[in-house]
């Protein structure tokens, strides 16, 4: 594919932004690559019918949304539940306009999606527990975009994973829908709530609410503190075993952090940039932050389920 601007991953496939459209590749039951209903697609190919000045794309687990420089949100793929905030519930592999004010960022979870400019954020797809929409309705999926109460603005970040949304807004990561209690070892379903035990936050990873996964954050002052599963070390604890009840500070500065089940990434400032990581790599165990050899320095990490992206700064991928 032509050099890519940005990679975005899903459970069984993968797309990415580049200045020819958006690429995907992998499992195609929903219409998920944008191209029919063929059970899986090894090459990519642009997806026909959205615009060309993408600049973000968010994948769920069979679906796809992408974002323009104009702040319009576009949807494929399935629709069950509403996914491609259609009201028809059909799966399709053309995309389709959301009908939300203009936006700044996407984001997606398994059956959900949402959307955020400095004042709101709108969801749309499966209502988790009732509270993976914000609590905005009750009912099991919402296919019409639903505003997220309770949040502080402005908002100035958004990600998303499995049954969980987070934003960034003063600082803080303010998150709903299942997120785990580490000291209970149960899950807790909750609207919007501000992550405790955070210094002021520019990035953190998507906060998974199971019991196999974990996770991190940056703060403005570039350090690095992770919490949750740690069998594999990938809390970056110096050890494996039990989890990590609260954000614990991982060794070294950091701008970016992504995270997989067992292991995590993170991108040390330069120059030149470097990726370490730690946890389950390449059939080892690291306790401790390990760099990892790249054809360029790292700009821009993507958190997958079995995987970590990586977007060079020469603007290939690994």
């Amino acid at each position: 594919i032509p050099p890519t601007a940005q990679v975005s991953t899903a459970f069984a496939h993968t797309c990415a932004e580049t200045q020819d459209g958006v690429y995907c590749w992998g499992s195609n039951a929903y219409g998920e690559l944008g191209r029919g209903f063929k059970d899986q697609i090894l090459t990519g190919d642009p997806i026909a019918g959205l615009p060309t000045n993408i600049s973000r794309v968010a994948l769920g687990r069979s679906f796809g949304c992408a974002l323009t420089d104009t702040g319009d949100v576009w949807c494929w793929g399935q629709n069950f539940l509403g996914q491609r905030a259609d009201p028809s519930r059909l799966s399709a592999a053309d995309a389709n306009q959301v009908a939300v004010p203009s936006m700044l960022g996407i984001a997606a979870a398994s059956a959900a999606a949402c959307a955020y400019n400095a004042n709101s954020v709108w969801c749309w797809g499966r209502n988790h527990a009732g509270v993976l929409l914000g609590g905005a309705v009750s009912t099991e999926f919402s296919a019409t975009p639903v505003q997220v109460p309770g949040l502080p603005t402005p908002i100035t970040s958004l990600v998303g994973d499995d049954d969980t949304f987070c934003a960034i807004a003063d600082g803080q990561a303010h998150c709903w829908g299942t997120v785990w209690d580490w000291s209970t070892d149960t899950p807790q379903y909750i609207a919007p709530t501000t992550l405790a035990d955070l210094p002021t936050v520019i990035d953190v990873s998507p906060i998974v609410g199971s019991a196999f996964r974990h996770n991190c954050a940056v703060s403005t002052s570039n350090e690095l503190f992770c919490w949750g599963a740690n069998g594999f070390g990938q809390t970056g604890s110096g050890s494996a075993g039990n989890p990590v009840a609260s954000p614990t500070q991982v060794l070294g500065s950091y701008t970016a952090v992504a995270t997989m089940y067992g292991a995590s990434c993170a991108i040390a400032p330069g120059p030149p940039a470097r990726l370490l990581c730690w946890g389950s790599y390449d059939g080892n165990v690291m306790l401790t932050p390990t760099e990892v050899s790249l054809p360029s320095p790292p700009e821009t990490l993507i958190s997958g389920f079995l995987d970590i992206c990586v977007l060079l700064e020469d603007g290939t991928r690994a």
